[in-house]
């Protein structure tokens, strides 16, 4: 069988964008390793240590991966975040935001966001303001602007009307396999067929891993016949976006105002902010990139179940909740009228909002993704997640909290209650948004790929998902993965040219 020139591992976002912007000249093959239309949790299993994933209700294996799932809030990541920070260890991307905007305003453009320029915050604020906000910001904090597109974007949309694309779900990939004669190069991808219960072997051109920052390492990791250079990082720096309400606002009397966290401005997108440091105060206070939301409650006190409520409702897609998930759903009145609220145009009277934070982690070393003495049922060791926390962490989220009391107008708003680090660190969650496993860099040394998403000592290896990132900022990871995807493609179109030609004869 003739080899396929482009063999993509993976159909979240990454590896689908990447598809539907390679040159159609290319024959692709797609591996999935869930069904074409129904969720496979059991396929990919992971052991965990360290703090949860939750995993099985935030992964998503079927065809288009995690997009079944997210609810599309979209923002890029800010100019500091990829640049060296000398107070974050092993921080600064070899690429730069002002490399990846115009990829960033085509995914933008993809996803259904018509205006981008609202991504400025003060483009925003001259067409969302919110006189009754007790949002008073100084000189230490700014607005970030996320964009959310409705309905919410899911890339089967477009992967199956795609010509030069075979669809292969089903397929668990197990390992990237070398040459025989160049350990370099790549020759193709070992799978098992759970339609035919069989192995099976493809041969391509190239090949791109875009299983996500979980899944990618591992399969790296159990690739035994190829050349990595930079594989002591493999699977290293796993971050995520520690997350949960940290505190919450008294309103001296009642009020409407939306908060910053929902404008409509056309039918089908809304706009909402977080409260971010500017990049001089981060600096001169030498803390990470974190962010938080002000949200609508009803009552007063935080609520500890919220997260474990909205991963319940997660459960309800693949109806598979328990009856203790039930009773948690029914029991957390506040919160389904925090969710109405969220998801209707009504302005609801409220007395009180929770303070939501969503914290960038530090790049850490030992928090990471490695190979399990467990095997799956192919004899192949699974992921053993390890999702760690630094004391730099913990320090961070600390001092950030204590500046927020600055930001609210104390005539509108007092904090009825204050932040307990013990609690948080009990109750918070993660975001879903791994990143970091096999992180770009300028060598070896410190990464895995270099800055065209190329594999350290091979010559035909790609990743195009979250597991590239170098530091994660404080935003859903979805739009930058789509727009390193897209920069990705057109490098991939032009280093490939020349050879179209004799691939196709």
């Amino acid at each position: 069988m003739e080899p396929y020139d482009m063999i993509i591992v993976g159909s979240g976002l990454g590896g689908a964008f990447l598809a539907k912007y390679l040159d159609p000249q290319l024959k692709v093959l797609l591996i999935e390793a869930g069904g074409a239309t129904k969720k496979s949790s059991d396929v990919v299993n992971f052991e965990e240590h360290g703090r949860s994933f939750n995993w099985p209700e935030t992964r998503s294996i079927e065809l288009g991966g995690t997009s079944n799932l997210w609810h599309s809030v979209l923002s890029p990541l800010d100019p500091v975040d990829f640049g060296k920070r000398e107070w974050i260890p092993k921080s600064g991307w070899p690429i730069t935001r002002d490399d990846l905007e115009p990829f960033y305003q085509k995914a933008a453009a993809d996803l259904g966001i018509s205006d981008y320029k609202y991504f400025n915050a003060e483009e925003a604020k001259k067409s969302f303001a919110d006189d009754h906000s007790p949002i008073r910001l100084g000189k230490a904090f700014e607005i970030k602007i996320f964009q959310q597109p409705e309905p919410q974007y899911r890339v089967r949309t477009f992967l199956n009307r795609l010509s030069n694309v075979t669809i292969l779900t089903d397929t668990v990939c197990l390992e990237v396999c070398g040459a025989e004669d160049d350990r370099r190069k790549m020759k193709g991808v070992k799978c098992f067929s759970l339609r035919n219960g069989a192995f099976e072997f493809y041969e391509g051109r190239v090949i791109v891993l875009s299983a996500g920052a979980l899944e990618t390492p591992r399969i790296l990791l159990n690739s035994t016949t190829i050349a990595l250079e930079g594989v002591a990082n493999v699977g290293r720096y796993l971050q995520d976006h520690p997350m949960g309400n940290f505190k919450q606002l008294k309103f001296r009397r009642p009020t409407k105002a939306r908060l910053f966290s929902d404008f409509r401005y056309k039918p089908n997108t809304r706009i909402k902010a977080g409260v971010v440091l500017s990049e001089s105060a981060q600096r001169q206070l030498k803390l990470p990139n974190h962010n938080f939301f002000l949200r609508p409650s009803f009552v007063e006190g935080i609520n500890d179940k919220a997260e474990e409520v909205k991963l319940s409702l997660l459960s309800l897609r693949d109806y598979k909740v328990s009856l203790k998930q039930v009773y948690t759903i029914m029991s957390n009145i506040n919160l389904a009228r925090q969710i109405l609220a969220y998801k209707t145009t009504f302005n609801v009277v409220y007395k009180y909002a929770d303070l939501f934070l969503m914290s960038e982690q530090v790049p850490n070393f030992d928090s990471s993704v490695a190979l399990s003495q467990i095997k799956d049922q192919w004899g192949y060791p699974i992921a053993k997640v390890n999702w760690q926390l630094t004391d730099q962490d913990i320090a961070g989220m600390r001092k950030y909290v204590s500046l927020v009391d600055e930001c609210f107008d104390t005539d509108l708003a007092t904090t009825s209650l204050g932040f307990e680090m013990e609690r948080w660190l009990k109750i918070f969650s993660s975001a879903a948004h791994h990143v970091g496993t096999c992180r770009m860099g300028v060598n070896a040394a410190d990464a895995v790929v270099d800055a065209d998403c190329l594999a350290f000592g091979t010559s035909n290896l790609y990743v195009a998902d979250g597991s590239v990132f170098t530091t994660s900022g404080n935003v859903n990871s979805g739009l930058t993965i789509i727009a390193l995807a897209i920069r990705l493609a057109g490098h991939i179109n032009m280093q490939y040219a020349a050879h179209y030609n004799s691939w196709s004869k």
